[in-house]
């Protein structure tokens, strides 16, 4: 029961942290706003290139399905069932707090295929990991062609350090003697129920760290992580030339960088606020000015927020799922 309560204030403190920052970053991004040139910058957007940017992004949602299935490595893992499972997934981390989405990924497959959700979690792990690997080397790249923005430097440290950690995680708990011998020492506790669920669980989530079990699946996974963000990269490159928001190559990479190491920063469902300072950050450097770059940044993070969301709700509806549900299980 203290356990219980202890991971409710956890999380209620996650998620005000996390409104708060939102609150603070949409103070700063607004402030001093001249609201006639936002409405002038957004009516001379270029449409077509809105939706050529909207392609891009659902194309990197078919090859991030794709990806997962690759990971999880079952016969009976179809790129449909994965693909539907991460957009509900996205939606949720859209509209809830704490990226509980997350875990609803391996809720929603287990109950199909049924398999381990601990394991399918750890799937989503090593997933999630191949998309941090990826993110920090674009931003390492970028940073060191910008050494003039030092907060951006300290998010790729932040970055990094997290995927280092993850990476030791993984690395011991699934492929070192480690998670084997706490999972001996667990099951020699039985016949008490509880720990024995505990073995259980640890042994399905060593399984799924191991997922990616052979060289050539795990340069396949990178490879799909690649090409997701290359999808990303053209779909901003897309929207930024809608607005006539000439960046140079390096410049793309390192707001491409920075927006998506800015999701490691607690904030609200959306990344509200947290995505809008940051891109006004980033485009500053290249003498946008305020309003062009927040005209730029709702319109950009419409594109892809919207179309997730959507997505998801259209899943959730046509598989008979309730939101309360989701986040009970």
């Amino acid at each position: 029961m203290e356990a219980l309560k202890l991971k409710s204030v956890g999380k209620n403190v996650y998620m005000l942290l996390g409104l708060a920052i939102s609150i603070i970053c949409i103070f700063f991004a607004f402030r001093g706003i001249q609201w006639t040139q936002v409405g002038s910058t957004l009516s001379k957007a270029n449409y077509w290139g809105l939706i050529t940017s909207v392609f891009f992004q659902l194309l990197s949602l078919a090859i991030a399905g794709f990806r997962w299935k690759t990971v999880i490595n079952f016969r009976e893992v179809y790129w449909t069932s994965a693909s539907t499972s991460m957009m509900v997934g996205l939606m949720v981390n859209n509209i809830l707090p704490g990226r509980m989405g997350e875990f609803v990924r391996p809720v929603l497959l287990g109950q199909e295929i049924k398999k381990s959700r601990s394991f399918l979690f750890a799937t989503v792990i090593v997933d999630r990991l191949s998309d941090l690997i990826v993110l920090v080397i674009l931003g390492l790249l970028s940073f060191s062609l910008f050494p003039s923005t030092p907060w951006a430097r300290q998010m790729s440290m932040i970055g990094g350090a997290i995927f280092v950690l993850a990476f030791i995680i993984i690395g011991a708990f699934g492929y070192s003697k480690i998670g084997s011998k706490l999972e001996e020492i667990v099951s020699q506790f039985d016949p008490n129920p509880l720990l024995g669920k505990v073995a259980h669980i640890l042994q399905k989530f060593r399984l799924g760290f191991r997922s990616i079990g052979s060289f050539g699946r795990g340069t396949v996974v990178f490879g799909l992580s690649w090409l997701v963000w290359t999808a990303w990269f053209l779909s901003l490159y897309c929207a930024l030339k809608a607005f006539g928001l000439n960046l140079p190559f390096g410049g793309i990479v390192l707001l491409l960088a920075v927006l998506n190491l800015g999701g490691l920063v607690p904030s609200s469902p959306g990344y509200a606020g947290t995505y809008h300072l940051l891109a006004i950050l980033v485009l500053s450097n290249f003498a946008i000015k305020k309003e062009e770059a927040l005209s730029f940044i709702l319109v950009f993070h419409a594109l892809w927020y919207v179309p997730q969301t959507l997505l998801g709700l259209i899943i959730m509806i046509r598989k008979n799922l309730r939101l309360g549900e989701l986040w009970a299980a």
